[in-house]
């Protein structure tokens, strides 16, 4: 019987002439013609991220963004099967990644992208023009009185309250002073994933906050592992190897070094990821195999994983 598998939350997904992804998200590469828009949570039902991509790691296990509700722009493109013509795939089977499609789900978003589907169906028609080359000027009129381009609210908001109207807004933090507040926190991935994205200021301010503030030195730790720099690696292995998982905080550092380690990690590294690999803490494990992996791939084929 097939009934178990009914409703499962991800299935097979098409590739699309474009794909909406979370690393573009992160680095805002977003649509700037989107046909509808998704708005959820990156959820995957499930509490164990040790064998999720990079990016999936970087923004649930270092960031703690699990419960931040997102709008998400979706180009036609990720609708068009790639290399096919007249042919449109609305649903959960659109052009997403793994990571997205935790998000891109939900039933309201997906009447949206039936009827965003319908509508650019409708002007390739009356035009004769190819779906690939539809006017987005021409359809936009039709996608927002239909619902499609409602967009009230078009961010983050951290899900507090059942009624979204409520949910306070989320944005990037942007003044050093209010970062550092910020890694102080109890919101201290958010406040780091903010200093990543201010590049090599970023990196400055935590190198500075990490020889001056020895508080918060393992947190600035990370922040310097996030933007990819090696000379986070032997705190990074201090924090990995040698942390005693004494409380929530310690459990949190542990495993955002892991993740880092996939970056960052080298040869010399891979004796341990291995033991770890059969810790006695399961909560380890999966953390300790992704890095394991990526580290040996990365040095047998050069690329990371």
């Amino acid at each position: 019987s097939y009934s178990p598998f009914l409703g499962a939350r991800e299935g097979r997904r098409i590739i699309g002439e474009e794909t909406v992804t979370l690393k573009d998200y992160l680095d805002d590469r977003m649509t700037c013609e989107p046909v509808f828009y998704a708005y959820a949570n990156l959820d995957k039902h499930g509490s164990d991220y040790g064998e999720e991509s990079f990016e999936m790691q970087k923004w649930v296990v270092i960031g703690g963004m699990w419960g931040v509700n997102l709008s998400i722009p979706i180009p036609l493109g990720a609708m068009i099967p790639k290399g096919y013509e007249g042919l449109l795939a609305a649903g959960r089977h659109l052009s997403v990644d793994h990571e997205m499609a935790s998000a891109v789900r939900m039933k309201r978003d997906m009447q949206k992208c039936g009827e965003a589907a319908a509508i650019a169906a409708c002007e390739s028609i009356r035009s004769g023009c190819p779906l690939k080359k539809v006017s987005y000027q021409a359809i936009a009129p039709a996608l927002k009185e239909s619902g499609c381009l409602k967009t009230e609210f078009c961010g983050m908001k951290r899900a507090v309250y059942r009624d979204d109207r409520l949910n306070p807004v989320v944005e990037w933090l942007t003044d050093p002073e209010d970062i550092l507040k910020g890694l102080y926190s109890d919101e201290s991935g958010f406040a780091l994933l903010s200093c990543s994205r201010l590049g090599e200021k970023g990196a400055e301010l935590l190198r500075e906050w990490s020889r001056t503030l020895p508080k918060i030195q393992d947190i600035c730790t990370l922040g310097l592992g996030l933007l990819n720099l090696p000379e986070a690696l032997p705190q990074l292995r201090r924090l990995a190897f040698d942390t005693e998982i004494t409380d929530s905080k310690a459990e949190w550092l542990v495993l955002s070094a892991l993740c880092l380690m996939r970056q960052l990690g080298q040869k010399e590294d891979l004796p341990q990821l291995e033991q770890l690999r059969s810790a006695e803490n399961p909560l380890l494990r999966p953390y300790a195999e992704a890095a394991y992996k990526s580290v040996s791939l990365r040095l047998s084929v050069g690329k990371e994983y």
